[in-house]
C-alpha cells in the first residue's frame, strides 16, 4: 500500500486500493489463528502485545502453515520458524510438539539460517527475495499482497523459479514435492541458483558507478 500525491486536488490517493482490503484480511486471519480478538473498527482495547502480534511481522499465518504438516512432514525434513518480535506466535509454536520444529524469536542469524535452509516460505519483499535467491533456497511466496508484492511475485515466479502458494495446504504440497527430489539433484540446483543470483561484488560495483557519474 502506498500513497501518491494528487497535484490537482491536493489530496492523497491510494495507489493500490485492493492492498488495504487484502492487508485487513491477512490481519484477521492471523488474529484468529493466535487468539487475538481483532474487530472491524475500533481496537483500542487490545494490549500492546496483542496489537504487535498482528502487525508487520504477523502477515504470515505461520502457525497454520506449521500445523498443515502434522502427520505429513517428510522424515528427512524439519521446520525452522522465525517469529521475530511476535512473542505470542513464538510461544504458541514452541508448545507445538507434533512435528520436528525449531522456533526462533528475533534473531540476527537469518543469513546463517538461510544458508542452512533448503526451502524458504515467506513474503515477496525485495530484500527478502534477494537474500533468499542469493542463498540458493527454493522460494515459496505466500499470498502476495496486491501492488508491489504481486508484481514482485509475478517476476520471481516467471524468471527466478519461485512458487506462489495461496494456502497452508499448497505450501505443504510444494514442500513434499521438493522432498521427493534426489538429494544430489537438490544440491546441484541450489548451487546453480546461488551462482546465478549471487553477485558478491554488486555493492562495490554500484558504488563505483555512482562515484564515476558524480565526477562528470
Amino acid at each position: 500500500m502506498s500513497g501518491s500525491s494528487n497535484s490537482n486536488s491536493g489530496t492523497n490517493q491510494m495507489a493500490v486500493p485492493q492492498a488495504k482490503e487484502a492487508m485487513n484480511r491477512f490481519k484477521q486471519e492471523v488474529a484468529s489463528e493466535i487468539g487475538v480478538p481483532l474487530k472491524d473498527g475500533y481496537n483500542g482495547d487490545l494490549t500492546s502485545a496483542q496489537a504487535g502480534s498482528i502487525g508487520g511481522e504477523g502477515l504470515l499465518p505461520m502457525e497454520s502453515i506449521v500445523k498443515a504438516f502434522h502427520g505429513y512432514l517428510p522424515q528427512r525434513l524439519k521446520i525452522i520458524a522465525v517469529a521475530g518480535h511476535n512473542e505470542i506466535l513464538q510461544h504458541r509454536l514452541e508448545i507445538f510438539k507434533e512435528i520436528p520444529l525449531t522456533v526462533y524469536g528475533f534473531t540476527d542469524d537469518v543469513p546463517e539460517l538461510l544458508l542452512a535452509a533448503d526451502i524458504v516460505v515467506t513474503k515477496a519483499g525485495g530484500l527478502t527475495a534477494a537474500e533468499t535467491l542469493i542463498a540458493g533456497c527454493n522460494y515459496i511466496i505466500y499470498k502476495p499482497l496486491p501492488g508491489q508484492e504481486t508484481g514482485n511475485a509475478v517476476y520471481l515466479e516467471q524468471y527466478c523459479g519461485a512458487q506462489v502458494a495461496g494456502s497452508p495446504q499448497e505450501v505443504k504440497t510444494m514442500v513434499c514435492r521438493y522432498a521427493d527430489v534426489d538429494s544430489q539433484v537438490r544440491l546441484l540446483q541450489r548451487q546453480q541458483r546461488s551462482l546465478k543470483y549471487g553477485k558478491p561484488g554488486a555493492a562495490e560495483e554500484i558504488s563505483n558507478y555512482i562515484l564515476k557519474k558524480l565526477e562528470k
